[in-house]
């Protein structure tokens, strides 16, 4: 469990898969995540299920500490010990609770457990060029933008262009007051 200023990230269990798998299935969400087709409950289940045998994923329920309510996932995948970098993975799946800073405060905690726990060096974030939400929180976490693939990812009924953005644990470590907790 990392505890943060208003959320705790804890494992996920398979009492969480079927309010993950809603989320994935929400239409507004679908727009800015690479899953492109609608999840039934065995697909779902069989996700959980290879998530636990797989050793290149950290992924973490983002709950609030206030109200023990889950209202999103965050994670690593792809994670490469050899080469020490992950992909950072973040999205709040309650509506209600999107632009309040909650995204900002478990990609922060995720980047402390990622470059002092796992010891990696590289995160790196895709995102769908229209998203500028989360361009701008990792910009202004110090992610720095390495490109632009274009056409990458058929979405929507046309492809989309996908940024990346990396951050390296030195240049987070320069930083004053996100690498603090």
């Amino acid at each position: 469990m990392i505890v943060g200023e208003r959320i705790i990230l804890r494992c996920i269990d398979k009492g969480d898969i079927y309010k993950i798998m809603h989320w994935r299935n929400d239409p507004e969400i679908k727009k800015n995540v690479f899953s492109h087709t609608f999840i039934n409950s065995l697909q779902q289940e069989r996700w959980f299920e290879n998530y636990c045998q797989n050793n290149t994923e950290e992924r973490f329920m983002i709950v609030l500490k206030d109200q023990d309510e889950a209202i999103g996932v965050n994670g690593l995948s792809d994670i490469d010990y050899k080469n020490q970098s992950a992909i950072l993975n973040t999205m709040i799946g309650e509506r209600k609770y999107w632009n309040q800073g909650y995204a900002k405060e478990a990609t922060v905690l995720i980047i402390n457990y990622a470059f002092s726990e796992l010891n990696l060096n590289r995160i790196v974030s895709y995102s769908y060029e229209s998203n500028k939400a989360i361009q701008k929180k990792n910009s202004n976490l110090g992610f720095q933008v390495e490109g632009l693939l274009r056409q990458m990812v058929f979405s929507e009924g046309e492809f989309q262009n996908v940024v990346i953005m990396s951050l390296l644990r030195g240049d987070w470590n320069k930083q004053k007051g996100y690498n603090q907790g």
